[in-house]
C-alpha cells in the first residue's frame, strides 16, 4: 500500500466499509477499504457524465461487457438494471478481482467474472500496478517491457474476445464498455469477428493519447489511438465523442452506435 494512501487513511478514517450511491434509476453498494476507494465511489471515478449517459442507454435483457471492470464501479450500476440480461466483468488483476467479486456479491449483480487480459491473440503478458497510481496495465507483452514505474507485477494469460465467444464461454455482447489504459486497439482487434455478426449496438471506450508525461497509450504497444476509430467506423459505428469538459488529460471517451 503506497504513502498516499496510508497517510489518507490515518487523516480521514472512514465511518463506514460500505458505500451506496445512486445515478439515474440505478443504485449499487461498494465495499470501501480505504480513502481512495470512498472518493472513487462517490466520484464515479470521474465518470459521472460517462456513466449517466450509459445507464440511460441500456435495457433490461443486454448483454454488458465491462472491459477493464477494476471494482466493479460500472459492473454493479448497469447490472443493477437487468433483469434478463447479464453483465461479463473482464478483470485480470488479482486484487482487483477480490474486490470485485465483493462487490458483484453484496449488489447481487447479474455478473460473471473472466479473470484473463483481452487481447488481439492467446498467450501470455505481464501486468503490472501504476506506480502512485490505482490503474493497472500491460506492461510486457513477449516483446521488451514497457517503460514506466509499477508494483506487482506478475504473469498473466491473454486471450481474445472473438476465441471466447466462439467457444460459448460467454454470450455475444450488446453494450461495450472499454477502459485498458492504453491497449484499447487491441481489445477491439480481438474482437472484430464479433463486432461484425453480432447485435452489438453500443460501445463506451476510453482512448488515451501519447503524452509527456507518461500517459499510457495505444502508442506503447506500437498502435495508434486512431486506430479505435477506424475499428468502429469500419464496423458501421457512428462515433460521438462524450462530456468533453470531463474528460482527463490525455484521455478521451467516445460513445460508438449503430
Amino acid at each position: 500500500m503506497n504513502i498516499k494512501r496510508n497517510v489518507l487513511d490515518r487523516l480521514f478514517p472512514l465511518i463506514s466499509d460500505r458505500k451506496t450511491v445512486s445515478l439515474g434509476s440505478a443504485s449499487a453498494t461498494y465495499s470501501i477499504s480505504s480513502r481512495l476507494d470512498y472518493n472513487s465511489v462517490i466520484s464515479f471515478g470521474g465518470e459521472r457524465g460517462i456513466l449517466y449517459d450509459l445507464l440511460h442507454m441500456v435495457n433490461s435483457d443486454d448483454v454488458f461487457y465491462d472491459i477493464g471492470a477494476h471494482y466493479g464501479l460500472y459492473t454493479c450500476l448497469v447490472g443493477d438494471l437487468l433483469n434478463e440480461g447479464e453483465v461479463i466483468a473482464f478483470e485480470p488483476f488479482p486484487n482487483n478481482v477480490e474486490q470485485l467479486k465483493r462487490n458483484i456479491s453484496i449488489n447481487q449483480t447479474p455478473a460473471r467474472v473472466v479473470e484473463k487480459v483481452l487481447w488481439d491473440q492467446e498467450g501470455k503478458v505481464e501486468m503490472g500496478r501504476d506506480h502512485e497510481k490505482t490503474g493497472t496495465r500491460v506492461i510486457n507483452t513477449g516483446d521488451g517491457r514497457i517503460s514506466g514505474e509499477t508494483t506487482e507485477d506478475q504473469s498473466m494469460r491473454r486471450v481474445t474476445g472473438d476465441s471466447l465467444v466462439w467457444q460459448q464461454d460467454i454470450p455475444e455482447p450488446t453494450i461495450l464498455k472499454i477502459d485498458v489504459e492504453g491497449a484499447e486497439v487491441r481489445v477491439l482487434r480481438g474482437l472484430k469477428k464479433t463486432l461484425q455478426n453480432s447485435d452489438c449496438r453500443l460501445i463506451f471506450c476510453e482512448i488515451h493519447f501519447p503524452m509527456k508525461d507518461g500517459i499510457r497509450s495505444p502508442k506503447d504497444y506500437d498502435d495508434s489511438p486512431y486506430e479505435v476509430y477506424d475499428i468502429l467506423r469500419d464496423h458501421g459505428f457512428s462515433i460521438t465523442q462524450l462530456d468533453p469538459e470531463g474528460n482527463r488529460y490525455g484521455e478521451h471517451f467516445i460513445c460508438a452506435e449503430r
